[in-house]
């Protein structure tokens, strides 16, 4: 049960102070356990560590580090310099901190390629056990944009935590996590296809006209053979005379008939 009491507050920070003094041990078979991720080149990934304490130990705090190889990995950097990660605020830790080292010491991050990141997990005012399998914090990690496909190692190691009475305990182990890089697979442009057209255009009909040639077709005119002048006399040819002008014809022609006959008479 949680108190808020002077004494439990100061009982709280000797746990903290304890836990990373490493003053006195006891049994246990706890173990931190640093997560994994994937992801492809250039993207951000976030990394859980959990606990594991299922032997009935009563973990109130915790110290790890993680370590990555910032040439292809990097935890994210805050504006304040300090690591991008944040405690599981279920488990009520809010006196815990993270910072970024080197494999000798403290590390800047604006001016050094920092490859470790050390999480400690305590509050000051509470002694509540941290639940088995709970989360205890998280970590933003950056692939690098180049970093070719495969598996790169979090480190875990120096693990340590302590439980209500402030003794650490004994036989906590450390598990490691990875970022898993995966290929960039480009995603197919979909293509534009055109729908068929839903009208087919029907080309017309011709229109059959029945036409009737005309009953009464006209007779062409029969021509008139008109004798030219000057032929001649004896002409046995056939003249169509307008009718109109057959009288005149023959009264031209009784006085050469009358002359004629005259010239036969017998003298």
């Amino acid at each position: 049960m949680r108190t808020r009491t002077g004494s439990n507050m100061l009982r709280g920070l000797a746990v903290g102070a304890i836990a990373l003094l490493g003053a006195g041990t006891a049994q246990a078979a706890v173990s931190i356990n640093v997560g994994s991720a994937s992801g492809k080149a250039g993207d951000t990934v976030e990394v859980s560590v959990t606990l594991t304490a299922d032997g009935g130990e009563h973990a109130v705090g915790t110290q790890n580090d993680t370590t990555f190889d910032p040439a292809s990995i990097t935890v994210v950097a805050k504006a304040n310099k300090k690591p991008d990660c944040a405690v599981n605020p279920d488990i009520d830790k809010t006196a815990s901190s993270f910072a970024f080292r080197t494999a000798t010491g403290t590390c800047d991050p604006t001016t050094t390629a920092c490859s470790v990141v050390r999480a400690i997990v305590l509050s000051t005012d509470n002694v509540d056990d941290i639940p088995n399998g709970a989360t205890l914090y998280t970590c933003k990690v950056k692939i690098g944009d180049s970093t070719p496909e495969g598996s790169y190692p979090l480190t875990a190691s120096g693990a340590i935590a302590s439980d209500p009475s402030g003794t650490r305990l004994s036989g906590v182990t450390a598990n490691n996590g990875a970022i898993n890089v995966t290929a960039d697979t480009p995603t197919p442009t979909p293509t534009d296809t055109p729908p068929p057209p839903t009208d087919t255009p029907v080309p017309p009909t011709p229109t059959v006209t029945n036409t009737v040639p005309p009953t009464n077709t006209p007779v062409p005119s029969t021509p008139t053979n008109t004798r030219p002048p000057g032929g001649d006399d004896d002409d046995d040819g056939c003249q169509i005379v307008a009718t109109q002008k057959s009288h005149s014809a023959w009264l031209l022609l009784l006085p050469a008939a009358a002359l004629l006959w005259l010239r036969r008479r017998p003298r």
